[in-house]
C-alpha cells in the first residue's frame, strides 16, 4: 500500500513539473527615447487669396506657380495702355475745367462791380453765375473720372500684402480678362498646413501648440500641431493631426502634394517592450506578464512605434515588470511558469 501511493505521489508531481512551460523574460523600461514614427503628411491650406480682375484687358504678366513672392512684391499685371491714355484725357478735361471757372470768376466779379452802377442786367448776372455752376460741375465729374482711373491703375498691378506661395495659376501672359476673371491664387505662408493620418492610438500623444521634430528630405525642422481630429469609419478609428509648419519649411512646400515625415515626440505615459514580448491580434496586441507566484497575466498593449529591438506602447504596464519573451506560444492567462533568468543584450 506505501509503495502505491509513492509512485501515485510521483505521477502527481511529475505531471505538475511537465505544465509549467519554462521561459525566458526581459523588463519593461521606461521610454526615455521618446516616440519616432513616419507618416505621410499631405500639404494644404486653411487661407487662400485669389487675385481677379478690375478692369477689362490683356494679362501683361504673372508669376508661374510654385513661386515665393514677399509682401509688396508683384504678382500679375494688366496692359494698361489704354488706362493711361484716358487719365491722360481726364486731366485734360480737369485743367480745362479749372480754366473755365478761373475765367468765369473773373467774369462774375466784373460783372457784380458793373450792377453797382447799373451797367449791367440782372439777368446777365444770372447767366454767368449759371454758367459757373456748370463749369464747376464739369470739373468735380472731371476729377471723379480721373480718380477711377487712378484706382484702376492701382489695381490693374496686382501686389501681395502678405508673405506666400503662387499655388495655381488659372490663365496665361496675353490672355484677355474681363472684370472678375481670375488670374492667380496665393496660399500665405501662415495658412499652409500638414495633414497627417495617424492610429488612434496616439490620440493622447498629441495636443494643440505642442512642437514636434519632423525630418524629410527637405531637413530637419520644428513645428507646432495646430489640431488634432478623430476620424471613425466602419472598420477603424484613427486621427487627423494639422501641423503647422515653420516659415522656412512652408517656403518648400509645394500645395497639394505629400511629403514622408519621420517625427518625433516626447511620449507621455509610454512604455518600452522587449519585440519578443509582443503578441498581435486582430483588435491589437498583448504581453504576458509575469505575476506573483509565477504566474502569466494576459495583458493588453496598444503598440505605438518601434524602436530597435524594442515597440514603444500604452497599457497596463510599468518599468520593472518582467514580460515573457519565449515560451508563450502555448501559454494562457493565469498558467504556472519557470522562470530562466537571462541578461538583456
Amino acid at each position: 500500500m506505501r509503495r502505491v501511493v509513492v509512485i501515485m505521489l510521483a505521477m502527481l508531481l511529475g505531471q505538475s513539473a511537465v505544465a509549467e512551460t519554462i521561459v525566458d523574460t526581459l523588463p519593461v523600461t521606461s521610454n526615455d527615447r521618446g516616440i519616432e514614427f513616419k507618416m505621410l503628411g499631405k500639404v494644404a491650406s486653411y487661407d487662400e487669396i485669389t487675385l481677379a480682375g478690375y478692369i477689362n484687358a490683356h494679362l501683361e504678366s504673372v508669376k508661374k506657380p510654385g513661386t515665393t513672392v514677399k509682401a509688396g512684391d508683384v504678382v500679375a499685371k494688366l496692359d494698361t495702355q489704354f488706362l493711361e491714355i484716358e487719365r491722360a484725357l481726364a486731366q485734360v478735361e480737369v485743367s480745362k475745367a479749372k480754366d473755365q471757372i478761373a475765367y468765369l470768376n473773373k467774369k462774375l466779379n466784373r460783372s457784380k462791380a458793373l450792377k453797382v452802377t447799373n451797367s449791367i442786367s440782372e439777368e446777365m448776372l444770372e447767366t454767368l453765375q449759371q454758367e459757373l455752376s456748370v463749369a464747376k460741375s464739369a470739373l468735380a465729374r472731371a476729377q471723379l473720372t480721373l480718380q477711377d482711373l487712378d484706382l484702376k491703375l492701382k489695381k490693374a498691378v496686382m501686389v501681395t500684402d502678405v508673405d506666400a506661395v503662387v499655388s495655381e495659376r488659372y490663365i496665361n501672359r496675353g490672355d484677355y480678362v474681363s472684370v472678375g476673371t481670375k488670374i492667380v491664387k496665393l496660399i500665405p505662408f501662415n495658412g499652409v498646413e500638414l495633414i497627417a493620418q495617424l492610429p488612434i492610438e496616439y490620440n493622447s500623444e498629441f495636443a494643440p501648440g505642442m512642437p514636434i521634430d519632423i525630418e524629410s528630405h527637405l531637413g530637419r525642422y520644428t513645428v507646432k500641431v495646430a489640431r488634432v481630429l478623430e476620424v471613425a469609419n466602419s472598420d477603424t478609428q484613427s486621427i487627423q493631426v494639422y501641423i503647422t509648419p515653420s516659415t522656412a519649411l512652408a517656403n518648400k512646400l509645394v500645395m497639394g502634394s505629400q511629403i514622408s515625415l519621420t517625427a518625433s515626440l516626447v511620449g507621455k505615459g509610454t512604455f518600452s517592450v522587449p519585440l519578443d514580448a509582443v503578441i498581435p491580434e486582430k483588435n491589437g496586441a498583448y504581453v504576458f506578464k509575469l505575476g506573483t507566484n509565477n504566474t502569466v497575466e494576459k495583458t493588453l498593449i496598444n503598440v505605438l512605434a518601434s524602436k530597435e529591438d524594442r515597440y514603444i506602447v500604452t497599457g497596463e504596464v510599468a518599468p520593472g515588470d518582467e514580460l515573457v519573451t519565449r515560451g508563450m506560444r502555448s501559454l494562457r492567462d493565469g498558467d504556472s511558469v519557470i522562470k530562466r533568468v537571462v541578461r538583456e543584450q
